[in-house]
């Protein structure tokens, strides 16, 4: 697997837990796959403790568990975005008009 900039994906991965803050905007603005969801464990389970994930989304918390599916990667990586997460909720109106 080849990501947009051309990485193989190891690389990829590897190059996301260097940085300090990981920015996921729009996340699940689409259903994830289940390679994707395990993708996703591994980026989170790499982070926890270590390192910040900012996640901007429309979703309410219950649909987590929804996007990412039900195996036990998918429920790990549910609790650990949202254990220890500090909910911001922006209110009015869209500014995307």
């Amino acid at each position: 697997m080849t990501n947009k900039l051309g990485m193989d994906k190891l690389r990829f991965m590897r190059n996301l837990q260097r940085f300090k803050v990981l920015i996921l905007d729009d996340f699940g603005i689409s259903k994830i796959s289940t390679s994707e969801s395990q993708d996703l464990f591994n980026i989170i389970d790499d982070r926890y403790k270590t390192a910040s994930t900012v996640i901007s989304t429309q979703l309410k918390k219950s649909a987590f568990p929804i996007l990412l599916g039900s195996d036990t990667k998918a429920e790990a990586a549910t609790d650990r975005l949202l254990h220890p997460a500090i909910e911001i909720e922006l209110k009015g109106p869209s500014r995307r008009k």
